[in-house]
């Protein structure tokens, strides 16, 4: 069942989508698939017209795209994980990313997918990092 979101959910694009970059004029185009927050919900009436979604872009980057109804899902049964992709030469910076998996198994999956299975991945969830050590 579809459940709608609201202010400060997590919610994944269902479609790629061009993002203003904040703080900047330029755009860029969020894959469908990631996951962002919602920061405003705008009505119809009694009916969702459409979202503001914010999206973070990598590094100290976030994006605002406006989403119809249609185009976002809420986050139910997957968890926002967050992962540090190191490619293995020697003068590589490693590359921060955020991917909705069901649990670290199918994340780390999803990332070797993307990125390949030769990649170090530091993967954690919220949760994990809040964790004493």
């Amino acid at each position: 069942m579809h459940q709608v979101p609201f202010e400060n959910d997590v919610v994944v694009s269902l479609v790629d989508t061009p993002a203003q970059l904040i703080g900047d004029p330029a755009t860029r185009v969020v894959e469908a698939g990631t996951a962002g927050t919602v920061v405003a919900v705008h009505r119809q009436g009694s009916d969702v017209a459409a979202y503001e979604i914010e999206f973070h872009l990598g590094g100290n980057s976030w994006g605002l795209a406006t989403l119809t109804a249609g185009e976002v899902d809420r986050l139910s049964s997957e968890r926002l994980y967050h992962a540090v992709v190191w490619q293995p030469t020697p003068d590589s910076a490693g590359l921060r990313v955020a991917v909705c998996a069901k649990d670290l198994e199918d994340a780390s999956t999803k990332l070797e997918a993307k990125y390949g299975s030769g990649n170090i991945f530091g993967l954690h969830n919220k949760e994990d990092a809040e964790r004493p050590r």
